[in-house]
């Protein structure tokens, strides 16, 4: 049988298998890949721990009164005046007291090119609530 023939045999096969393979590339792309993600704790602290830089973006009295140990404190402006000279590719792990911040700079740093972002599923009251610790300054 000849590709020809069994195409013709199948044809509802392979417009299945198109349909499908579109809806994943386009579902892919909408969702801007798999780097720009949401984390549990556990996650974010396993991504800090593999040398992700890591930012806090609540005020600086909220960040005196406890932050994640390592985290520098600083706007999404200065964040990204920051980043602007740092390797798009390095990860970023991204914090607020809620998540609702962090996932707004999350966007911006992406629309700015940086491909591997991510940031904490429920700031960090869901830190707390997990019973992970804050360093205090």
């Amino acid at each position: 049988m000849t590709f020809e023939a069994f195409f013709h045999q199948n044809i509802f096969l392979f417009a299945v298998s198109i349909g499908l393979l579109v809806y994943l590339l386009v579902t892919e792309f909408m969702r801007g890949g798999a780097k720009h993600q949401l984390l549990s704790s556990a996650a974010f602290s396993r991504m800090i721990n593999d040398g992700a830089t890591l930012v806090d973006l609540r005020d600086e009295s909220a960040y005196q009164r406890g932050h994640i140990v390592g985290a520098q404190n600083m706007t999404l402006e200065a964040l990204l005046d920051k980043l602007a000279s740092q390797a798009k590719d390095k990860p970023i792990a991204l914090y607020c007291d809620s998540g609702r911040s962090s996932q707004v700079a999350l966007g911006r740093l992406k629309k700015s090119g940086f491909n591997a972002v991510y940031h904490l599923q429920g700031g960090v009251r869901q830190w707390l609530l997990d019973g992970l610790p804050l360093e205090k300054k």
